[in-house]
């Protein structure tokens, strides 16, 4: 096997797994599962791993989700782990959302339905709601899910490293969560001091000030989704050169927090941009070593014209780059 095959096949495996370890199966279950879903998903594994891991990557986190936030969920949930602890927590943190609490689970699958996997620890529906505490139970907040996290009975026991196809990897353990809750309601005290608090409403951050474009159109949510692209810029397809002209730096290279351009007719995955107007969107997440971009998008041609609509596209290198200043 190639090299490129094996690092599909480890992609397909670690799908696989991610769909049990979130649904919190027993472990009969899993190895029923394991056969199961490895048969019916492995044409979709690649697409959802693009989506959901981001290992190798460059993360937009725009303040989505701060590290100190770990640390004071544990103390507000009468915890104390180690310092080690605390780097595994964050690396599956990032090995599941980017650290992006916002992140909702695209693919069709078994979850798919009203239990698709979100936030910082990808966690489905039924799962979350299980180990939320009152008061703290959405499950797009930050602070919501680690609460969540440390009120598993089986914290300390629930991730570490895994070798999955001779690849070690810090991760769930046990097929997920296995305990039972600790608490109802938060026992302890929750200290936010120097913690931005707009990182805590567990909504899509947007910043609609002074946004003249249409609202619902494309450019108007990629002018809200960065916060710093101009007004005036024309249609999708016209935003490089509007850019280039205001001094922003223009390219084919990919970046977390960038705008992509597409020009007019040209493929955005296996759909086609505006004949006329093209298409932008802004790059959420820019994995290397997988040679895709996760993009959020806005546009009348989407279930939620305002977005966010997400989108993992390959061919990087094909589409135009705008950085913020």
């Amino acid at each position: 096997m190639d090299s490129r095959h094996e690092k599909q096949a480890l992609k397909d495996a670690l799908f696989v797994r991610k769909l049990i370890a979130r649904a919190g199966l027993p472990a009969l279950l899993t190895a029923i599962g394991v056969v199961l879903v490895a048969v019916f998903t492995v044409g979709i594994a690649a697409m959802f791993l693009s989506q959901s891991s981001t290992d190798s990557s460059d993360v937009a986190t725009n303040g989505e989700y701060d590290p100190q936030l770990v640390r004071i969920a544990a103390t507000a949930m009468n915890a104390d782990p180690s310092d080690d602890f605390i780097k595994n927590l964050e690396a599956v943190i990032q090995n599941e959302s980017g650290g992006n609490a916002a992140v909702i689970q695209q693919v069709q699958d078994i979850n798919s339905g009203g239990n698709e996997a979100a936030g910082l620890l990808q966690y489905t529906a039924g799962t979350f709601a299980y180990y939320a505490l009152e008061g703290h139970t959405n499950r797009l907040n930050a602070l919501d899910q680690l609460l969540a996290f440390f009120n598993n009975s089986d914290w300390e026991s629930s991730i570490g490293w895994t070798t999955i196809m001779g690849t070690k990897k810090m991760e769930w353990l046990h097929s997920g969560p296995q305990g039972s809750p600790r608490f109802k309601s938060v026992p302890g005290k929750i200290d936010l001091t120097g913690i931005d608090q707009s990182e805590l409403t567990g909504q899509y951050k947007l910043n609609t000030t002074g946004n003249s474009y249409p609202k619902g159109q494309c450019t108007w949510f990629a002018k809200a989704r960065s916060g710093w692209a101009g007004n005036g810029w024309g249609n999708g397809c016209q935003w490089g050169m509007s850019a280039a002209a205001a001094g922003f730096t223009v390219n084919h290279t990919p970046a977390a927090g960038t705008l992509v351009v597409f020009a007019a007719g040209q493929m955005v995955g296996t759909w086609q941009a505006d004949p006329q107007y093209g298409h932008v969107a802004y790059v959420e997440a820019y994995n290397r070593s997988a040679g895709t971009i996760k993009i959020s998008q806005g546009g009348t041609g989407f279930s939620s014209p305002t977005g966010p609509n997400y989108q993992t596209l390959s061919n990087v290198s094909s589409f135009v780059y705008i950085h913020q200043k």
